[in-house]
């Protein structure tokens, strides 16, 4: 569920995973990252991940009241 929503939010990528072990493979991992790392994509993908961090930065400051 939380995989879904991090990548309709742009905030995530899916890896793909070994089907016999369940484990992430060197090829699996590169591709997703280098999708990230296109140049349209990073743009969106960064905007993204600041806007997260704001909001977090935000709610912790707010818890600490």
């Amino acid at each position: 569920m939380l995989e879904s929503f991090g990548r309709k939010k742009m905030v995530g990528v899916k890896v793909t995973r070994n089907e016999d072990d369940g484990k992430f493979s060197r090829d699996s991992f590169d591709k997703a990252l280098r999708s990230v790392m296109q140049k349209d994509e990073e743009k969106v993908y960064k905007s993204k991940a600041e806007e997260i961090v704001k909001y977090l930065v935000t709610m912790s400051c707010n818890k600490n009241v």
